[in-house]
């Protein structure tokens, strides 16, 4: 019996999340995924220190993409001489084999690019941990005992987000919606996320035995769909999983209607603080998911919040008091005082 525990810490519009189990051999193993931005080290180094306490290691870290809210968290962790000297590092799978533009002023709509070249050249240079490009060519990975099941970047993707670093993408402005009700957000044409840089991510299923948990980093909906219905699931046939951390925090650009007809799970994790900056989670995402058209509203949806504060606790207000039970859902927060969302199992 594998004893899984999950950790989405508390990092803001950010994903820093950290995996850890003991294996059918009884050895604790370790996985992090992603870091947050650097404000999110003061979380991580704790952690790993402790790690690091126990005589244990780090047996992969998956950096998703170049985005400042996933990387720069694990820059500084590496730049931490005290955690470097006593908590190796085994392998880190991170996409970041391109050369930087030679005008800085071309990659204004990039986050991130600066901070990925640092990361790629600490790793391939004075620390040498292996760092291999992962995409969907090579679809399935075996490490440390559990199965990853590659769903984004295809091959394709990643050399189109490549060679477009030279060009401009306007972050635009948001507005937002959490004063609409669920109802009608539901039926809001989609707009889906085309960011060369978004749909590099590595995303991923995770599968422990029977236990299987999807990782989406700030993937596009356009290409998970694509490659769910080549691995063979359908809306007759889709993919059961015990939960899904929603990707790219909540956004109402990376759902849709037909990547939730693919899967089927009664958890969602969403790893967004609703700050007045990035206005995340998007309420038109939960509500593609509360009212999806094939969804069965006898099986009780369950969303999990890795931030607990006044915007996330009052964003149904308008929906009226029988929200929860007209739609079958509730809504978690990470415990009192704590500073990450936790699910565990026995697998």
């Amino acid at each position: 019996m594998l004893q899984f525990k999950c950790k989405f810490f508390s990092a803001g519009c950010a994903d820093a999340i950290s995996i850890s189990f003991k294996d059918i051999t009884g050895k604790t193993q370790h996985i992090f995924i992603d870091s947050g931005t650097e404000t999110a080290y003061d979380l991580l180094r704790p952690e790993l220190l402790a790690i690091a306490d126990q005589g244990e290691e780090i047996g992969l870290w998956v950096i998703s993409h170049w985005d400042n809210d996933h990387i720069c968290g694990v820059i500084k962790v590496l730049q931490d001489d005290d955690i470097r000297s006593r908590l190796p590092i085994k392998q880190v799978w991170f996409n970041a084999n391109y050369r930087m533009p030679g005008d800085p002023g071309t990659t204004s709509g990039w986050i991130g690019l600066k901070e990925g070249a640092l990361l790629r050249d600490m790793l391939q240079g004075e620390l040498g941990i292996p760092s291999p490009v992962i995409t969907t060519e090579k679809p399935i990975i075996d490490e440390l005992g559990l199965k990853f099941t590659i769903l984004s970047p295809s091959p394709e993707i990643y050399r189109e987000a490549i060679a477009k670093m030279k060009k401009r993408f306007p972050l635009g402005v948001k507005q937002w919606d959490h004063q609409q009700k669920l109802e009608l957000l539901a039926h809001l044409p989609s707009h889906l996320d085309r960011s060369p840089a978004n749909r590099s991510s590595i995303a991923f299923l995770l599968e422990a035995g029977t236990y299987r948990m999807l990782l989406l980093a700030d993937a596009s909906p356009l290409d998970l769909v694509e490659q769910l219905q080549k691995l063979g699931y359908s809306p007759q046939f889709p993919l059961q999983i015990d939960w899904i951390k929603v990707p790219h925090h909540g956004s109402k650009r990376n759902i849709s209607d037909a990547l939730l007809a693919l899967i089927e799970t009664d958890q969602y994790v969403f790893t967004a603080d609703a700050s007045t900056m990035h206005k995340l989670p998007d309420k038109e995402t939960i509500a593609r998911i509360l009212c999806h058209p094939q969804r069965d509203y006898t099986r009780h949806i369950k969303l999990l919040f890795n931030h607990r504060n006044s915007k996330l606790e009052r964003i149904f207000d308008v929906d009226g008091q029988d929200v929860f039970e007209r739609l079958n859902f509730s809504v978690h927060f990470p415990a009192p005082q704590s500073n990450a969302l936790i699910i565990t199992a026995n697998v």
